[in-house]
């Protein structure tokens, strides 16, 4: 009887990694690109930040100007209080965690956001965000980059399950997934979202959004990693003939095919866990566009 019991326990154990593994690696279901989408729909209607961001620019500077604790203080609980009022609000959401980020304080910024239970799309993007932010500590290993990255992984799913056209959530998780270790399989998965991501800055590029060319770079590297080097490069260099500006794709296209490869492995990492450009996070130019 002994026996047959740890023989249930074991196939139990068995039964349910196998199903983390599988629901680890299986694809995304995504979005019908073919819809008539507004910028309601695609969570890109920025008016409202903007709008909030000007006025508070006009109020107060002492978030560029946070000399002492005091100062710090007193700017942390004006942006609590206009969250309170509106956890709507991305603008207060992301100025709240650069300003705390930028005091060392990110960890504190995700327990505010947890302890206060607030479970807007734009509270659960900025926590997405954060758990990001914290992969900049140079003290965390390669298991402690996997966990943080899964965090916000879960953050952002949240949001793509009540809003599967949310742009700025599938933008982030295929993100997420470009700078983990090629032998993780999650590969396929960021060109899964960046592949979305890319057919909506396409179809909509008459949308006023300064991360549509970001989308040519990051889905162009995602395919390279991948290992699809000249359908990535082709990619990249679409998009250098729209955005001509951009550095970025300037800088992979003169590369040539053959630098391809070099450069993503150097941005996006190949066999280890990347830490992304600590500025990835900072979404502000979204409404701030001077």
């Amino acid at each position: 009887m002994h026996k047959k019991i740890v023989m249930i326990l074991v196939a139990f154990v068995i039964l349910t990694i196998s199903y983390a593994v599988y629901d680890f690696l299986k694809p995304y279901e995504l979005p019908n690109v073919d819809a008539d989408l507004s910028k309601n729909d695609l969570s890109l209607n920025f008016e409202n930040e903007r709008t909030s961001y000007q006025k508070y620019a006009n109020e107060t500077s002492e978030s560029q100007n946070l000399h002492n604790e005091k100062q710090y203080q007193m700017v942390v609980e004006k942006l609590k209080q206009h969250i309170k009022e509106d956890q709507e609000n991305l603008f207060y959401l992301n100025e709240l965690r650069i300003v705390m980020n930028n005091n060392g304080e990110i960890q504190k910024y995700i327990d505010y956001i947890n302890e206060m239970k607030y479970t807007s799309k734009e509270a659960l993007l900025q926590l997405a965000l954060a758990y990001i932010d914290k992969l900049q500590e140079l003290n965390l290993g390669t298991g402690s980059l996997g966990k943080l990255s899964t965090l916000s992984i879960r953050e952002l799913n949240k949001i793509i399950e009540n809003d599967e056209y949310h742009w700025l959530a599938h933008y982030a998780r295929g993100l997420n997934n470009l700078y983990w270790p090629l032998g993780l399989k999650r590969i396929d998965k960021a060109i899964q979202d960046l592949s979305y991501c890319l057919s909506i800055a396409k179809k909509y590029k008459n949308y006023e959004n300064p991360l549509w060319q970001e989308i040519y770079i990051a889905y162009g590297d995602a395919l390279i990693k991948g290992g699809e080097v000249s359908t990535g490069f082709q990619v990249w260099k679409d998009g250098y003939n729209l955005y001509p500006d951009n550095i970025g794709l300037k800088e992979r296209v003169e590369s040539g095919e053959e630098g391809a490869y070099s450069i993503v492995k150097k941005e996006r990492g190949i066999d280890i866990f990347q830490r992304p450009d600590k500025r990835l996070t900072d979404i502000s130019r979204l409404w701030d566009q001077k």
